[in-house]
Parts: C-alpha cells; sequence; structure tokens
C-alpha cells in the first residue's frame, strides 16, 4: 500500500450503494469537502461511471460487487467495495480530523478493529486545540519561507515554536 492523500474536492466521485456503509462513505467524502458526488442507491447503467475517478461501493453481496468492479475496472477508474478486498484499489484508512490536521491509520485491511482503537487513541491525544495550532503554525511557516529561511532554519523555528505552544511535552 503507498499512503496518500488527495484533494477530493477536484475529482468527480460516483457512490453506490444504500445501508451502513454508503451512509459512512458519503460523510466522509462530505467532511472531506467532495463538491462532485454522484450517489446510486443501486448499481447503475455502466454510463453512469463515465468521467469518475473514483467510485465507492457499500452494502452489497460478493456477486453484485463482482459485477460492479468488473464494470468500474474496465473503465480503469479507481474502486473501494467495503469490506471486499479482491476489489479495492484502495483501501480507506481510520482518521482522525482536526481542521487541516488529517492522521490516517491503516492495517491495509488486516484488523479495521485495530484501526479504530488507534484511531480513537489519536482523536483523544490530538484534540479540537489542534485546529488553532495548526493554523498558528501554518501562519508562521509561511512567514519564514517569505523571509527565505533555509531548511535547517524552518526546522529550528518550528521546533522553537512547538515548545513555545507546549506541543509534544
Amino acid at each position: 500500500m503507498l499512503p496518500i492523500t488527495l484533494d477530493i474536492k477536484a475529482l468527480k466521485v460516483v457512490v453506490v450503494g444504500q445501508g451502513r456503509a454508503t451512509s459512512k462513505r458519503l460523510e466522509m467524502l462530505k467532511e472531506a469537502g467532495a463538491t462532485d458526488v454522484t450517489h446510486y442507491t443501486t448499481p447503475p447503467v455502466e454510463d453512469a461511471y463515465d468521467g469518475a475517478q473514483i467510485v465507492f461501493v457499500g452494502d452489497f453481496d460478493d456477486q453484485e460487487s463482482a459485477k460492479i468492479a468488473e464494470t468500474v475496472r474496465s473503465k480503469n477508474i479507481l474502486l473501494n467495495i467495503e469490506d471486499k478486498k479482491p476489489y479495492c484499489d484502495f483501501h480507506i484508512p481510520a482518521m482522525v480530523r482536526r481542521g487541516d490536521l488529517l492522521i490516517a491509520v491503516s492495517t491495509s485491511g488486516a484488523s479495521p478493529r485495530l484501526s479504530a482503537i488507534l484511531r480513537d487513541f489519536f482523536e483523544e491525544e490530538f484534540g479540537p486545540e489542534w485546529v488553532n495550532n495548526l493554523q498558528v503554525i501554518r501562519m508562521e511557516r509561511e512567514k519564514w519561507l517569505k523571509e527565505g529561511l533555509s531548511y535547517d532554519e524552518l526546522i529550528a523555528r518550528s521546533d522553537a515554536l512547538f515548545e513555545e505552544l507546549g506541543i509534544f511535552e
């Protein structure tokens, strides 16, 4: 697996299904700022996937999932089918969001429960104050970049700022 973060606001997304897994995916996309999401409660006609870059599927049995996967993959679109690892081009990690801070935990599907436990741990360790912390850090870093600081100077100033903010004590 290769961990990456996508700017989902710039992508066309199709979500197929209805039920708990689909609801989770729709909420995740909303929280991530997705703006171009088409939702089908049942598998749509093949042309409905045209132009999509990512497809999320949930709440179907193996047979229906296999049919959807065949259609989507024939169009070279990235696919994730909830709890159907053979049909997944990528996995969704457990996530903690604090503004622009995103902490993701993945076991590559080996233990979703372990990912959830670790997510809960990080939710406690990185509380709501991190929305503001990251805003302060970003503003300072942007100022330092304009000043033309070297990489080593950026590291030193960042560490000093973290100490001043009481981060990682």
